[in-house]
């Protein structure tokens, strides 16, 4: 007897791609404001400091950004359709965000609370949990 699985093939890899990609936009949501404060500090003295630190948070956007798309393709892989519609929108406001903004406090949250919404692959179904484990009280063990 063999376990077959309710969940169409790639969901397994979609989720864990769509863990790799809440990294990423974590990540760089700590970027884009160390990056901004540089920015801050040196824009009075050291031009070609700043500049430089500039082009770093242009950059952090643009991983965010692409990371926000790519988890908009793995959402929908996983039948997620609001939250995929949702990550479009993000990422066309993130794509046209000020960066020159004083605070990012409101875009650190909102990045935060989307990368919270993603789907883990930590958690764990417990009535997936339950069945296995009265098979396993009923002495079927799955092969691997």
């Amino acid at each position: 007897m063999a376990v077959t699985s309710s969940q169409p093939d790639g969901v397994h890899y979609a989720i864990s791609m769509l863990a790799e990609c809440k990294s990423t936009i974590l990540q760089c949501a700590e970027a884009l404001e160390a990056n901004r404060a540089g920015v801050e500090k040196y824009m009075d003295t050291k031009k070609s400091r700043a500049a430089r630190f500039y082009d770093e948070l242009q950059r952090s956007r643009e991983r965010i950004v692409d990371a926000i798309y790519r988890c908009r393709l793995f959402l929908m892989e996983i039948g997620d359709a609001q939250l995929a519609e949702y990550s479009g929108t993000l990422a066309e406001q993130l794509k046209a965000f000020n960066l020159m903004t004083r605070s990012y406090a409101t875009l650190l949250a909102v990045l935060t609370d989307f990368a919270d919404k993603l789907p883990e692959t930590s958690t764990t179904n417990a009535s997936i949990i339950g069945r296995l484990m009265n098979n396993v009280r009923m002495g079927y063990y799955v092969r691997p």
